[in-house]
């Protein structure tokens, strides 16, 4: 016997309806886990204090007040046929105002075409009065860059580079 069907059979032992071999089964359970002895007992002590609950009286109309009391409440919480998406309709319009409030301030602050045209003509007047920097210096259409040769003109070159000798990659101000 394991547990869940020593506490299935707890009811049947208290009132005597259990066969003779259960009986002796769940004696022997008990005996081997003081646990379930304990279990028995408050099992019992539960049902002798609910044998000995006094009993309480209502009124006659008692269910028929408790039942109008429950339907008027009811009414109070149930829902509301002048809401709005579930509000009322102060709280629908604040929030439609408050919507309203944000549209307007959003579309305020979106910049309209003549604004795009004013910061336009504004870099372009940047782009052209842009001192020369000593640091950045324009680059010169004339002068011809190996990017934008064709493969074609690519010479070999004949040196033949020896062992030992400075064969460095060397830098050229531009």
């Amino acid at each position: 016997m394991n547990r869940y069907e020593f506490e299935s059979l707890i009811s049947d032992y208290i009132e005597g309806e259990l066969a003779f071999n259960k009986r002796e089964e769940f004696e022997a359970y008990m005996r081997d886990d003081i646990s379930s002895k304990t279990l028995l007992n408050d099992v019992k002590k539960t049902l002798n204090e609910m044998k000995n609950i006094k009993c309480v009286a209502t009124s006659d109309d008692f269910n028929s007040k408790l039942l109008l009391k429950v339907k008027d409440k009811a009414l109070i919480t149930g829902s509301n046929k002048n809401s709005i998406f579930g509000l009322s309709p102060f709280y629908a319009s604040i929030f439609s105002s408050l919507c309203i409030a944000i549209f307007i301030l959003g579309y305020t602050f979106l910049p309209n075409s003549n604004d795009m045209l004013s910061n336009t003509n504004y870099s372009n007047n940047l782009n052209q009065k842009m001192p020369d920097s000593p640091v950045i210096k324009k680059y010169n259409s004339d002068v011809d860059l190996a990017s934008d040769a064709s493969a074609d003109s690519v010479k070999e070159n004949d040196k033949n580079y020896k062992i030992g000798k400075n064969n460095k990659i060397k830098f050229v101000n531009y």
